[in-house]
């Protein structure tokens, strides 16, 4: 029941973003009664909350069970970094939405980040059980560059509403390019013509 409720919350906010989605808009996609919702969700705040967070750990369980079979390949950079960007690309709608809401919605904010910490894996950028990939095995602040790079797949994300497949993928292969040489993964000398 709590997961149906969650996830019409998503496609409400995805679709009809926040202020555009009611306690009634999700009951009637959950397809429950208005008391189920009430009983696992007493507010708004506490179901979009706690959804934004279920989206977040979602979408990093996803990434970290796909991203283990790309250890130690000679294209691990580029592939995962593609992998977090199509994993960040399923959710995106939805997770922009929160965002925008959560800006200037402080009891939103607030509880969003109280409920964030029930919901993340013990494998995540903010905790050290994960080990982080193996191109950042020198990195001496992995966690940060993970992090780094989840901002600029956000902002990845938010040109490809505006700007053409081509551009957004031009820009991708020269951020693959730019981390290689950050990480020493290249020469940073130019090619002979």
């Amino acid at each position: 029941m709590k997961d149906r409720l969650l996830r019409a919350a998503l496609e409400g906010l995805a679709e009809d973003g926040y202020a555009g989605t009611s306690t009634q808009d999700v009951v009637k996609r959950a397809g429950v009664s208005r008391g189920a919702l009430v009983h696992h969700f007493p507010t708004k705040v506490d179901l979009f909350a706690e959804a934004a967070a279920f989206l977040i750990s979602r979408r990093i369980l996803r990434t970290n069970a796909m991203a283990d079979k790309l250890k130690g390949r000679d294209d691990e950079l580029e592939q995962h970094l593609r992998l977090v960007w199509e994993n960040y690309r399923q959710d995106f709608p939805a997770n922009i939405e929160f965002m925008i809401a959560a800006r200037t919605d402080k009891a939103l904010r607030q509880r969003f980040d109280e409920r964030l910490e029930d919901y993340l894996p013990e494998s995540t950028p903010q905790s050290d059980a994960q080990e982080p990939m193996s191109y950042l095995a020198h990195d001496p602040t992995p966690r940060l560059t993970e992090y780094m790079i989840g901002c600029f797949i956000r902002g990845l994300c938010l040109e490809e509403i505006v700007n053409d497949q081509q551009l957004t993928e031009e820009v991708f292969q020269k951020f693959v390019m730019l981390m290689a040489l950050a990480l020493g993964k290249l020469d940073a000398t130019p090619p002979a013509p």
